[in-house]
């Protein structure tokens, strides 16, 4: 059977992408939890408008990302968290809270997997971290201080 899915789903395609699966599989499986519609010649045209609108936004996206990308290039971001005496957190860094004082303090949104931490933070110092966007990527300085 003929489907467009309505999301990502993995092992069969991404969102609004036209896919060829068993019958029953697209019955029980992918229509029955909203995952995806049956082709139609009516349905292909919309999700074919679809999708170049969401082509469109993701370029507009990514231009947008490049330009944060390039304001974030060489800025030194400081964070205060609780330690111990020994100079380890209480609560480890991730990329959520790191992103949280981007917007906060620089004003760039960026989400979680665009920074390069491959886990949580937990001592105070200075840190490099990496944020790839797309190809491109730059560095930036982060500095975690103990709560006095």
């Amino acid at each position: 059977m003929k489907v467009i899915l309505l999301r990502d789903v993995p092992t069969v395609g991404r969102k609004y992408e036209t896919r060829e699966v068993a019958d029953g599989y697209a019955r029980n499986f992918l229509i029955a939890r909203g995952l995806a519609r049956q082709a139609t010649e009516k349905i292909e045209k919309e999700f074919a408008r679809l999708r170049t609108q969401t082509n469109a936004n993701k370029e507009v996206q990514q231009k947008l990302l490049k330009k944060e990308l390039s304001a974030l290039k060489g800025q030194t971001i400081t964070l205060t968290r609780e330690a111990n005496k020994e100079g380890h957190l209480f609560a480890g860094v991730r990329a959520d809270d790191i992103c949280v004082a981007l917007s906060q303090t620089l004003g760039v949104s960026l989400k979680p997997e665009h920074i390069g931490l491959e886990k949580p933070i937990k001592a105070i110092g200075l840190y490099t971290i990496i944020v790839k966007v797309g190809e491109e990527q730059t560095t930036f300085t982060l500095t975690i201080n103990p709560v006095e």
